[in-house]
């Protein structure tokens, strides 16, 4: 459905990235805490799909994983347990 947002000469990247992050990565990463040990690494791969998709970049060419962030601002992240670990030790509750 989003192919037709990402594909769009009339809206800039900018915006492309924004509906992205607010409408697609934020529901992605919303359950995350329960994912098992192979999903963060497949949800990851999602996210740069989708990115390379919102530059243009096709699939034949070789892209950074740092270098695609930085085109379209995003910071990587970290799909792991660390947060909720340090969440629950900080907070008294052990």
């Amino acid at each position: 459905m989003l192919q037709f947002v990402w594909k769009s000469h009339a809206l800039r990247t900018s915006t492309k990235v924004r509906i992205f992050t607010t409408n697609v990565k934020s529901v992605l990463l919303y359950g995350s805490e329960t994912w098992r040990k192979q999903q963060p690494q497949t949800a990851r791969s999602f996210i740069n799909k989708c990115l390379t998709n919102i530059i243009g970049i096709r699939w034949a060419v070789e892209i950074s994983n740092t270098n695609l962030w930085n085109r379209t601002n995003q910071q990587s992240i970290e799909l792991n347990n660390t947060c909720r670990i340090e969440s629950d030790q900080g907070s008294g509750n052990e």
